[in-house]
C-alpha cells in the first residue's frame, strides 16, 4: 500500500507542471468529462482513497478473515487498480487520448478478477 501511495505521489509530483490548474477527475460513459477539481486535490485525490481504501479492506479481514493469501492478493490488486486510475487521471490531463472503453473494461476485468479469486479461495480450494 504504501508503495502505491509513493509512487502515485510521486507521478502526481512529476507532472505537476505540465497539469492544468482545474484538473478533469471524472469521465462518463460517453466519454465526456463531467467533474473537475483543483489540480491540488486531483493530484492528492487517488492517494488519499488509495489509504483509506486500504484502512477498510484491512478492517475488513480482520472482522472476517479470509483464506491464506486472500488478503495480500486483494489488497495488491485493488492498489494496482489505485495506481492504474492515478495514471490515467495524469495522462487524461496531459492531453493524452486516454480511451474510456479500456478504461471501463479494465475496472470491470480487475472486479471480475478479485471477486473470483476471493471466491475460488473461500468455497472451492478449501
Amino acid at each position: 500500500m504504501a508503495a502505491t501511495v509513493l509512487i502515485t505521489l510521486a507521478a502526481g509530483a512529476i507532472a505537476w507542471p505540465a497539469l492544468p490548474e482545474r484538473m478533469v477527475v471524472h469521465v462518463g460513459l460517453s466519454g465526456t468529462p463531467d467533474n473537475y477539481a483543483p489540480r491540488w486535490l486531483a493530484v492528492l485525490l487517488v492517494p488519499g482513497l488509495a489509504v483509506v481504501t486500504a484502512g477498510v479492506l484491512a478492517a475488513a479481514f480482520r472482522v472476517d478473515p479470509a483464506p491464506a493469501g486472500v488478503e495480500t492478493v486483494v489488497t495488491a490488486a485493488t492498489m494496482g487498480l489505485f495506481g492504474c486510475l492515478q495514471l490515467l487521471v495524469l495522462a487524461w490531463n496531459l492531453g493524452y487520448d486516454v480511451p474510456n472503453g479500456a478504461v471501463l473494461g479494465g475496472a470491470l476485468l480487475w472486479g471480475v478478477g478479485v471477486t473470483g479469486y476471493a471466491l475460488f479461495r473461500e468455497y472451492v480450494a478449501e
